[in-house]
């Protein structure tokens, strides 16, 4: 009788994360980031529920503090525990109406994102979609992102497009040898 309260209790708790009001999964990734073991384990078993009640909601909620939170530790625990979340699905299993998003969301981020510890993460997150996504051609918003990124006037945009590049390029690199010359010519300017 007290497993099924406790776990009626994260029920719904974990729903409170995927609900209307992000203040409660903002809460939560501060309390998965707490040194006290007892606040920390307790996030770890809301969470947790979540994972498995409820990805797909919790997947857009990251992203969307991803994109939307002004602090950058934020930022940084949305795509570390996206990106986790991503990896334990295979992405064709997930809805092409949340595919859409994630992919919508982690364009506008590369274009905007400013801290170099989340923009680290950032390409990490972005790289694994990406991996599921480039061999059948189906982010061309990527592709494009990734050459326009090289000619930028802002070093931030650059860098993540050459740090997209060092990690997908030699997986893919049937993908980009049209764009050689470009590519070459970016990778050259870092001397």
């Amino acid at each position: 009788m007290a497993s099924m309260q406790h776990f009626e209790t994260l029920e719904m708790q974990a729903k409170k994360l995927v609900g209307d009001e992000p203040v409660h999964l903002i809460n939560l990734l501060y309390d998965l980031s707490s040194s006290d073991n007892t606040v920390r384990s307790n996030a770890e078993s809301v969470y947790n529920c979540c994972k498995r009640e409820y990805p797909y909601s919790l997947s857009i909620g990251l992203a969307y503090l991803l994109r939307g939170s002004t602090m950058p530790e934020t930022r940084t625990m949305s795509a570390l525990l996206l990106r986790q979340l991503l990896t334990r699905f295979r992405w064709p299993q997930i809805q092409s109406q949340i595919q859409d998003t994630l992919k919508s969301i982690c364009i506008e981020c590369l274009e905007t994102e400013t801290s170099p510890e989340v923009s680290k993460n950032l390409c990490n997150l972005v790289s694994d979609i990406a991996k599921n996504l480039l061999p059948r051609f189906e982010w061309p918003e990527l592709q494009s992102f990734m050459l326009t990124s090289l000619s930028s006037g802002l070093s931030h945009v650059r860098e993540l497009g050459l740090l997209l590049f060092i990690e997908l390029i030699p997986h893919y690199a049937e993908i980009f040898s049209p764009h050689v010359d470009t590519i070459h010519a970016a990778f050259s300017r870092l001397r």
